[in-house]
């Protein structure tokens, strides 16, 4: 299977042919598990309030910010080799990561009990942190066969395991919080969906690690991934900031109206994770050629964001409606519906830069993305301490979405200068175009109706006709055209 994608690599058409029905099979069976989520988060977000959610996302924020630590790096070093090591690599990887694992989750485990034991405040999130920083090493492990089905393109695989844990989760977790266990039917669902990914991802990759070591080996992946993982490390602190700022500062239930909020976006941010995956892997095959490659992100930035300004466009008209009915008297409609829109803006633009990014990881920049970090966490941590000191507790969430919306743009500059140098200039008017359209359709239902309008008129500007055409003729050459696999 992997000699026919490297055969494809060396004709144009069929590579963008095979993306193409990648990107449109995931983003259907994504949209599905968008469904699912949406459903099934909010019926068990209903059932245990914003206090308990809050809890049980304190500690998932947690824990992801620790599996980010270094598995994605490493899965992307696996991704990006062309070479025909694979397997030997993919078996080192297992055991480094499964080592790490354990080690995370002893050290995480043992500060979390000692502070319950040394400390009675919030002594309910203790147990319910360990429990679930006992899953590490599953999370640690299942990297290795996701990363291998990514560098096959077979994101079909990759997509039913997901739905399959998401179905898995929620038939858990909703009956036990009708029952009354609170925060612990979302650990009991989380559980279940790492038991689900592990098996799944290793039957669908049909691997199996084998006991392998090379210090040589292992020194270039360990070089590659660290100096990924610093920029994510850095950037990732994102997600302690809900945490370990807006948890303390304001409590538990500006922490599950900030977590709600969040997941919901996230949810709906699915063509992002669907373009951004297929499109590192792709990257990886046309690296060497740099004008392939620059007109590479340039279409699948546009792309996403005429994609998934739709999609947001008709969240932020319904969002108001669906909290109130799927959420109930518990929740205030207005409060997550302002989140949304603030986090909603923030993605739709950073799509264009992540895409950037995937494209500059490709090419080796690591280090420029460790500098972009770098500032993107001083620019937040002062944002987030100006408007949340200034603000009341009611609109401490709301605050801090704005802070991460702010402290993006120097991120923003810095993908800019680093496609231009390294890789090649893009023309960035119809994606500036297309985001401002997506804008106003995103903020009518709060600011007017007649934002609408505009969006429109920005949508039917001749350049934006042009493109558009030009999209559609694309899907139909490359998705339902002939052509080679």
């Amino acid at each position: 299977m992997c000699h026919n994608y490297l055969v494809s690599e060396q004709r144009p058409e069929p590579l963008r042919k095979r993306v193409l029905q990648g990107s449109t099979y995931l983003t259907i069976r994504n949209g599905v598990s968008v469904l699912l989520s949406l459903v099934g988060s909010l019926l068990v977000t209903r059932a245990v309030g914003p206090e308990n959610y809050g809890l049980f996302a304190a500690a998932t924020g947690i824990l992801g910010y620790l599996n980010a630590l270094i598995t994605p790096s490493v899965a992307s070093y696996l991704v990006r080799d062309q070479s025909s090591e694979g397997n030997r690599l993919a078996h080192l990887a297992f055991w480094w990561l499964l080592g790490l694992g354990i080690v995370m989750a002893f050290v995480t485990c043992s500060i979390m009990i000692t502070i319950g034991f040394t400390s009675r405040w919030r002594n309910e999130f203790v147990p319910i942190a360990v429990s679930i920083f006992l899953g590490i090493p599953i999370a640690q492990v299942t990297a290795v066969p996701q990363a291998l089905l990514e560098k096959n393109l077979d994101y079909r695989a990759l997509a039913l395991v997901q739905i399959a844990s998401l179905v898995g989760t929620y038939a858990l977790a909703i009956p036990l919080a009708q029952l009354g266990f609170g925060a612990w039917a979302l650990v009991s669902g989380f559980w279940l969906a790492g038991i689900v990914q592990l098996v799944g991802y290793y039957k669908a990759a049909r691997y199996r690690p084998q006991w392998y070591w090379s210090l040589a080996e292992w020194k270039q992946m360990w070089s590659y991934s660290v100096s990924r993982a610093l920029a994510g490390w850095l950037y990732n602190l994102r997600d302690l900031a809900p945490s370990l700022i807006l948890f303390p500062l304001a409590g538990e239930r500006a922490m599950g109206y900030y977590a709600i909020a969040d997941r919901l976006i996230k949810m709906l941010s699915f063509l992002y994770t669907v373009f951004g995956g297929i499109s590192f892997a792709a990257f990886a095959r046309i690296q060497h050629d740099r004008a392939r490659l620059a007109k590479a992100i340039q279409e699948t930035a546009q792309y996403l964001i005429i994609f998934l300004g739709v999609v947001m466009s008709v969240f932020c008209a319904s969002v108001g409606v669906l909290v109130s009915w799927f959420l109930g008297a518990k929740w205030d409609a207005l409060t997550v519906q302002l989140l949304c829109l603030v986090m909603a803006s923030r993605v739709l633009v950073a799509t264009a830069s992540g895409i950037q990014t995937q494209a500059l990881y490709v090419v080796g920049q690591n280090w420029l993305r460790v500098k972009a970090a770098a500032i993107f966490v001083v620019f937040l941590a002062g944002a987030s301490w100006l408007l949340l000191s200034q603000a009341p507790v009611t609109h401490a969430a709301l605050m801090l979405a704005v802070a991460d919306l702010v402290a993006h743009i120097p991120v923003y500059a810095f993908d800019i200068y680093g496609v231009r140098k390294y890789i090649g200039r893009l023309d960035y008017r119809l994606i500036v175009l297309w985001l401002l359209a997506a804008h106003a359709a995103m903020f009518a239902p709060l600011l007017g109706y007649w934002l609408y309008a505009v969006a429109c008129g920005l949508l039917l500007h001749p350049m934006s006709v042009r493109e558009l055409r030009a999209i559609v003729h694309t899907l139909k050459t490359n998705y339902f055209g002939r052509g080679g696999a």
